[in-house]
This record gives C-alpha cells, sequence and structure tokens, in this order.
C-alpha cells in the first residue's frame, strides 16, 4: 500500500484543521504536516515530503514563493497552490512551480482528486529515478486550462445542456472555429455542414471537444513555445489523429473505441509540447527513451501531465502501452492504431525509403491499411 508524506500549508487555522479531518478520512494511512508559518514549513520535517499544497495570499510568504523554494529543494514533490480567485489571483508564471491550483473553497471530491493524482504518480511507471529526471528535464509543466475546466464542469454535469457547453466553447473563438470545422469534415465520417455550434458540439461529443479544448488552449501555459509553433504542433496530431481514427476503423472497432484512438492521439501533443517547451523535443520524441526505461519519453510525459490534471487511469494505462516496438502489435487494436499512426506520420515525413522501412518493419496485416490512410491523407 502507498503511503505518501503530505504537506498542507494555510496561515486559516480553520482551513488547516477542516482539511486535516477531510485528509484523515480519504488518506487515513497516509501522514500529513500541517504549517500555519509559511516561514516555518520545512522545520522539523522527518520524512521528504510527496505533495505540498499551499494557499497563495499569506503574510510575509506567499504560497507561490513558498512554491518555488519547494520546487528547488524538493524537486520530486507535486506541488499544489490554492486560491480564492482562479481568475486575478494567480501569477502568470505559475507553470514555474505549481503543477496544478484548487481553488477556495474546495469540496471532498477536488482534494481527493489531488491525492489520487499524487498516489499514481508514485506507483510503476514513476519510480524515484523517473521523476528525479522528469524534475530535471522538464521546468514548465502546463497546467489546465481555466476554459477545459469549465468544460470538464460542465459535462460532468447530469443537470447541464448543450447551450451551456456551446457558451463556454465560444469564450474562445479560435476554438470554437475549429469545433466547427471537425464537425464538417468528410474525413471523420460526416456528410452534410453545419455553421451552428450547438450542432457541432453534438456530433463530434463532449469527449472529443474537451481534448481538442486541451491541445489548442495549451499555450497559454507554456512561455518559451510561440503561438504559432504551438499551432503547427496541434495541427500535426490533428492530422495525426484522423490517421489513427481511419486505422481504427478498418481494424473494425467501434465507434466508441474509434473516439478513444483520436482523443488519445491528440492528447499525446501535451507530451510533445512539454518537450518541446523544455528544448529535448526531436520529432515526436519517439524512440527515445531517456526519462523511464521501456517508454517513449513523449509518452512518459503526457501519462505523467494527464496524471496530474485528473485523467482517468483507464486512459493512462492505456498510454503506455502506445509504443515503437511493433512485435506487439496484434494485441491491442486500440493503442496499435495509435501506434501506427504516429510511425506512419514520422516515417512519411522521412521520405520514401524510410516509410519503405516502416512497412518492412510492422506485420504485413497492416500494410494495406497504413497504404489506404495514406493516400487519404
Amino acid at each position: 500500500m502507498t503511503k505518501l508524506h503530505v504537506i498542507y500549508v494555510d496561515d486559516d487555522q480553520l482551513m488547516l484543521k477542516a482539511t486535516a479531518r477531510m485528509f484523515r478520512r480519504i488518506r487515513p494511512q497516509w501522514t500529513m504536516t500541517l504549517v500555519d508559518d509559511p516561514l516555518k514549513w520545512e522545520e522539523n520535517l522527518s520524512t521528504e515530503p510527496s505533495l505540498i499544497i499551499s494557499d497563495l495570499l499569506m503574510p510575509r510568504l506567499n504560497g507561490d514563493k513558498l512554491l518555488g523554494q519547494v520546487r528547488q529543494r524538493y524537486p520530486y514533490a507535486i506541488r499544489c497552490l490554492i486560491t480564492g480567485n482562479t481568475n486575478q489571483d494567480v501569477p502568470d508564471t505559475i507553470s514555474n512551480y505549481a503543477h496544478f491550483i484548487l481553488p477556495k473553497p474546495f469540496t471532498e471530491g477536488d482534494f481527493s482528486a489531488i491525492l489520487d493524482s499524487a498516489e499514481r504518480l508514485h506507483l510503476p511507471p514513476f519510480n524515484a529515478d523517473c521523476l528525479a529526471k522528469i524534475s530535471d528535464t522538464c521546468e514548465h509543466i502546463p497546467v489546465l486550462p481555466k476554459v477545459v475546466k469549465k468544460i470538464q464542469s460542465i459535462t460532468r454535469n447530469k443537470d447541464s445542456d448543450l447551450k451551456s457547453l456551446a457558451d463556454v466553447v465560444r469564450e474562445e473563438p479560435a476554438l470554437a472555429a475549429r469545433v466547427i470545422q471537425l464537425a464538417n469534415s468528410a474525413y471523420l465520417g460526416f456528410q452534410s455542414s453545419t455553421v451552428f455550434l450547438e450542432v457541432a458540439i453534438s456530433r463530434l461529443g463532449s469527449v472529443i471537444v474537451e481534448a481538442v479544448a486541451v491541445c489548442m488552449l495549451g499555450h497559454k501555459s507554456f512561455i518559451k513555445i510561440g503561438v504559432k509553433e504551438h499551432d503547427h504542433v496541434v495541427e500535426e496530431f490533428l492530422s495525426i489523429a484522423k490517421s489513427a481514427k481511419s486505422l481504427a476503423k478498418k481494424a473494425g472497432l467501434d465507434s466508441e473505441e474509434q473516439e478513444s484512438v483520436f482523443i488519445m492521439t491528440l492528447l499525446i501533443s501535451i507530451g510533445a509540447l512539454t518537450l518541446s517547451e523544455a528544448g529535448s523535443g526531436n520529432g515526436l520524441c519517439f524512440g527515445q527513451q531517456n526519462l523511464c526505461e521501456s517508454y517513449d519519453d513523449v509518452i512518459i510525459i503526457t501519462v505523467y501531465v494527464l496524471t496530474l490534471w485528473g485523467y482517468s487511469k483507464k486512459i493512462t494505462d492505456s498510454m503506455l502501452n502506445i509504443s515503437f516496438s511493433f512485435t506487439n502489435l496484434n494485441q491491442d487494436e486500440i493503442t496499435n492504431s495509435v501506434s501506427l499512426a504516429l510511425a506512419m506520420h514520422i516515417a512519411k515525413a522521412g521520405g520514401e525509403e524510410e516509410f519503405n522501412k516502416f512497412l518492412e518493419s510492422i506485420p504485413k496485416q497492416y500494410n494495406d491499411s497504413v497504404k489506404e490512410v495514406l493516400t487519404l491523407n
């Protein structure tokens, strides 16, 4: 059983006591250190912390500065910032010191989600060596865009309607335009056109809309990557996702599984962008296993970020099956479709000779499907 040490820093005594009670209910086997003076957060630590949660606005030392200290002294620890106003209080440079923010007041479910993420990031493949390499490589870990949080809140509310979701998407005109464009794509199986956002969302489904939002709005969490470079990467992955969906269809997967393939492929752009931000990106980083043995760097970073963002273990476990090794391609058709689409994209960029080598390396039953999808592009 995983037992972690959590530090919670807040000058509000009532918040400290209420959170401590909540913590004991959710994770009674873990230990929590409560600190009411931000200047003394590191005093009397008997074990290295796995998760540090800090309020933002405190006397003498604000939470952003405190988490900056944490990052220097305990780089492997997960860092969470609590704020009562997510629209105004949070500095633009949050990704320099915090992995995510927690709005105040937060629910037991909100708190539990953070603890779940911390626990999953201390299970294989995230051993101490892997976490150390991720910390050394990636100075900036993107935070989940605010609009995506709104979309998630709406889609998880059974009483929400299509108009509410459309209104949130309209807050980002570029996102709304892309959703309509995808809903008119014959490549995704839509034969008639529409100019109405509500219809477009209904066609694509809220899960795909959320995935598109995650990728398109990620540029707000990066510092070194410009909007033009960010959009180029997103465009690439949208193209690859369409190819992956077509391969999934040719493999006989049902519509729900095809949707999963499309979403997984699109979400990998987050890992590629994070590595590019760190200056360690090389293509799609496939074949590079510098961060964790037997997993490609772009996959391990994607899983790391999505786990921090609270994505399900089902999605992240599926992503860990995506590999550039084609010896086991007949084991899982969903991840095979993603692997083939990514590899096809890289091979195609390398020219005819490189693409022919790729075709020779995969099981022959996939050759015709890959060639057919390639012609559609």
